[in-house]
């Protein structure tokens, strides 16, 4: 659930940064980090934001995902009739024992399984080919939404955070990250930001191999 107000981790930046007033890194900075945070999120924990709701197809078994949507879940239950499971199959299997399963010729309202290819993450197949329209539930991750708020209404805004209050931590990591790597001129910075940057992957429970995200400034090595 999130409850985590933006304004609140704006606070909170500005007290770890010494920069209360927004001078070095204003709000709108800090925002566009917030939002680039939420995305890095997503893609590195795709179940941080997964939406489980009815499908509507396509005709035939190629079916793609919404806009919003950023990778393939599973398909759970066709929505209609008796509302009988998808499960999953082998498209190995199905390539060889039924060479002319995509062949929508002839279609069905209810589909029987699923087929999902991990380098196409906003595509699925339902065979047999299904009827335009036929409704499926289906669970997708989704991109969170923009989160805008203007300077005028820093000291009165609720908008929390997209994502669950779990990731409140490491979206700050993210944005401490994005605001050090930009100064990191001084010294110190360079080592602040690294630092910051494995804090968010060890946030979302990913060891980080190596350092090759992030090159250290040559100030903070010596």
């Amino acid at each position: 659930m999130a409850t985590v107000k933006v304004t609140d981790l704006w606070y909170k930046f500005g007290r770890m940064t010494q920069d209360n007033t927004g001078v070095r890194w204003g709000f709108q900075e800090f925002l566009n980090w917030i939002n680039e945070a939420h995305l890095q999120v997503v893609n590195k924990r795709p179940d941080a934001k997964v939406v489980t709701a009815s499908f509507s197809c396509q005709r035939g078994t190629l079916q793609e995902l919404p806009a919003n949507a950023i990778r393939f879940g599973k398909v759970i239950r066709n929505m209609d009739g008796r509302k009988r499971a998808i499960t999953a199959i082998n498209v190995e299997w199905l390539d060889e024992q039924v060479e002319y399963w995509h062949d929508d010729t002839n279609v069905v309202s209810e589909a029987q399984h699923y087929v999902y290819d991990n380098t196409d993450p906003t595509r699925f197949y339902l065979y047999p080919p299904v009827a335009n329209g036929t409704n499926v539930l289906a669970s997708y991750t989704v991109a969170p939404s923009k989160i805008t708020i203007l300077d005028a209404d820093i000291d009165t805004s609720t908008q929390t955070i997209h994502l669950d209050d779990t990731y409140a931590p490491a979206i700050l990591d993210w944005v401490l990250y994005r605001a050090y790597s930009k100064d990191t001129q001084y010294a110190g910075n360079g080592s602040r930001a690294q630092g910051h940057y494995q804090a968010f992957y060890h946030g979302l429970g990913i060891k980080l191999e190596g350092d090759s995200g992030y090159s250290m400034n040559s100030a903070d090595k010596a």
